[in-house]
């Protein structure tokens, strides 16, 4: 075989080992991380709240529950923080926070006046299950556990208005 040619088998399958990588991972890689989306049930978690006890999502089963991540350092999450927790005396709201240390988050709590319940998630282990990506990402699950819509971004009055209409039982 000549160089030439030599070069021309070699390109040849280098582009077929690429093109059946391109295969898998578009095709039978993504049946094993399925996103999250609606009409599937919420993945089950237990966390501790801020006050050391732990929260389980069954806790909540028969209810409509906003689950919402965010972090302190997050200006969209400080901005909707209040809404949310107009909502929590209405109805089940758990907020997770990403990464953070209890005693800061404690704090950013206190200093706000939010009544949330707010759950730790140092390890970022809801966060992953949940496949968060970016903060603050609300997830909206309806009284059979199943997950109706998520909002990627800050929630405004309406949107969240709106969302609670689709998850609370008749």
């Amino acid at each position: 075989m000549t160089g030439k040619r030599l070069m021309q088998v070699f390109s040849m399958l280098l582009i077929l080992i690429a093109l059946s990588y391109s295969v898998y991972m578009n095709g039978f890689a993504k049946e094993k991380t399925k996103l999250l989306a609606a009409g599937q049930v919420a993945p089950a978690f237990t966390r501790t709240n801020t006050a050391g006890q732990k929260v389980r999502l069954e806790d909540y089963q028969g209810q409509g529950v906003i689950i919402n991540f965010w972090a302190t350092y997050c200006p969209p999450c400080k901005k909707e923080m209040p809404l949310l927790d107009a909502q929590a005396k209405n109805m089940a709201v758990i907020t997770v926070n990403v990464g953070e240390p209890t005693r800061l988050v404690n704090q950013f709590l206190q200093k706000q006046q939010l009544t949330l319940t707010t759950l730790l998630d140092r390890e970022q282990e809801v966060y992953t299950l949940y496949q968060v990506t970016t903060l603050p990402t609300t997830f909206f699950v309806n009284a059979r556990g199943e997950i109706v819509d998520k909002v990627v971004g800050e929630l405004n009055e309406q949107l969240l208005k709106d969302k609670i209409a689709q998850i609370q039982p008749k």
